[in-house]
């Protein structure tokens, strides 16, 4: 641990870490990773809530 100072001089508490850079990288890729067919799956089920719920027409209320 140790303290590093910001831009109004205030010290900000930090942790030193020996993680190689290479492997950090990996590590928010996999966690942030997404399957192609996953999005695949996602973006037809999206269309076609969306083709239901556009080509329906609402019922308007009659004006008295």
């Amino acid at each position: 641990t140790g303290y590093k100072y910001d831009a109004l001089g205030n010290p900000q508490a930090y942790m030193k870490i020996d993680a190689p850079i290479g492997s950090k990288k990996q590590t928010n890729m996999k966690k942030n990773y997404i399957p192609t067919s996953q999005l695949i799956a996602t973006s037809t089920a999206q269309e076609k809530l969306a083709q239901n719920l556009s080509g329906k027409p609402k019922k308007k209320k009659a004006k008295k």
